[in-house]
C-alpha cells in the first residue's frame, strides 16, 4: 500500500476517533443535564407530597373533631411522621444524585476506554493483532460492566439502608414518646 494511502487512512481514523470523542462528550453533557432535571423533578414532587400530607393530616384531625390533649398528641405524631418522611425523602434524593453521578462517571470512563480500544484496533497491522485487540476490548467491557453493576448495587443498598434506618428510628421515637405519656 502506498505511503500516501496509509497516511490518508490514518488521517481518517484520527478524524473518526476525534468525532467519536466529541460525540461522547456531548452524550455525557446531555446525560448530566437529564440527571439534574430528573433530580429536581423528584425533589419538587417530594416537597409537594410532604406538604399535601401535612395538610391532609391537619384536616383529618379537624374533621374528626379531635381536640385537647388527644388532638395535640395526634398533631405531634403527624409532625414526627412528616419529619421522618421528609428526612427519608432527602436521603433518597441525595442517594439518587450520588448514583446518577456514579453512573455518569462510569459511562464517561467506559467511553474513553472504548475510544482507546478503537485507536488500538486502528493501529493493528495484522488480522491476528486486530482479533486480539478486539477480544481484549470486549473482555474489558464485560469486566467493567460487572464491576460497575456491583458498585451501583452497593451504593443503592447503602442508600436504602440509610432510608430504612431513618424510618425505624422515627418509629422507635414514636413508641418511646407513647410510653413516656403513659
Amino acid at each position: 500500500m502506498p505511503a500516501l494511502a496509509k497516511n490518508s487512512i490514518r488521517d481518517q481514523n484520527v478524524a473518526s476517533i476525534e468525532a467519536a470523542r466529541e460525540g461522547a462528550r456531548h452524550v455525557a453533557d446531555v446525560t448530566r443535564q437529564a440527571a439534574e432535571t430528573t433530580q429536581e423533578a423528584i425533589r419538587t414532587a417530594m416537597d409537594t407530597a410532604s406538604q399535601a400530607f401535612q395538610s391532609s393530616a391537619d384536616q383529618l384531625v379537624r374533621s374528626f373533631g379531635v381536640s385537647g390533649e388527644q388532638g395535640e398528641d395526634l398533631a405531634q405524631q403527624s409532625r414526627r411522621n412528616l419529619e421522618a418522611i421528609t428526612e427519608c425523602n432527602a436521603l433518597l434524593v441525595r442517594g439518587f444524585q450520588e448514583i446518577s453521578r456514579e453512573w455518569l462517571s462510569l459511562a464517561q470512563h467506559r467511553v474513553q476506554k472504548n475510544l482507546e480500544g478503537v485507536q488500538a484496533l486502528a493501529s493493528c497491522r495484522t488480522v491476528r493483532d486486530a482479533v486480539a485487540a478486539q477480544t481484549e476490548l470486549v473482555r474489558e467491557n464485560i469486566r467493567e460492566m460487572v464491576e460497575n453493576s456491583r458498585q451501583i448495587a452497593e451504593t443503592s443498598a447503602k442508600v436504602a439502608n440509610e432510608a430504612a434506618q431513618t424510618l425505624t428510628s422515627a418509629q422507635k421515637k414514636r413508641g418511646s414518646s407513647r410510653l413516656n405519656r403513659a
